[in-house]
């Protein structure tokens, strides 16, 4: 009985906050909607010249994205390209190391091809590994495929979950020379803190 007389009590005192919960929402919806509902001509033409202002801010970024190859899955036909196609692309880019004899880079070819027109704030591209010997080398290329992040400037190797490698982090494009702090998983150390703790 107790117990009974325990949940009910509980029970009241969760339906009274969740009706002052409830009462401060619907509160403020009422105030918007009074303030949307009051608004002068003028405040509706200044927020009428904003969203244009918006608007066209946004048709001139993806007219910028088209023109800089933004849109298309397009492959790169040399190490110099890839430089060239890092610089122009601030926004975004992605770029796939693949070889035409690997099965799984034609899948990942598919997926980027439908990826493409659809997030033209990113440019999307292919290059052969094989073609590209420096690149392979200096951003440690080994598993194929392998797709590189770039955003303003600086990128990141997708790195498996499973790798004991840790992540290599740095500027690809720039001249920036800072590291950045690499994070572990799992409490694993770097190659670093290692040497630190034989100290």
């Amino acid at each position: 009985m107790a117990q009974s007389a325990k949940q009910g009590t509980t029970q009241k005192i969760l339906e009274a906050q969740l009706m002052k919960a409830a009462q401060a929402l619907e509160d403020t919806m009422d105030e918007q909607l009074h303030r949307l509902d009051n608004l002068s001509e003028d405040d509706l033409e200044q927020i009428r010249q904003r969203r244009l202002k918006q608007m066209k801010e946004e048709s001139l970024k993806r007219s910028e994205w088209l023109a800089a190859g933004h849109g298309v899955y397009s492959e790169l036909s040399n190490e110099r390209d890839f430089f060239d196609a890092c610089k122009k692309s601030t926004s975004g880019f992605v770029c796939h190391f693949y070889r035409s004899s690997t099965f799984r880079c034609k899948i990942v070819d598919k997926h980027l091809s439908l990826l493409a027109p659809k997030h033209v704030e990113c440019r999307m591209t292919k290059i052969d590994a094989e073609k590209s010997p420096f690149l392979a080398q200096r951003l440690n290329i080994v598993v194929i495929p392998t797709l590189i992040l770039i955003k303003d400037g600086q990128g990141d190797i997708a790195v498996p979950p499973d790798s004991d490698k840790p992540k290599s982090s740095g500027v690809l494009v720039g001249l920036d020379s800072k590291r950045k702090e690499v994070k572990t998983i799992r409490d694993k150390h770097t190659e670093q803190e290692e040497d630190d703790d034989s100290d």
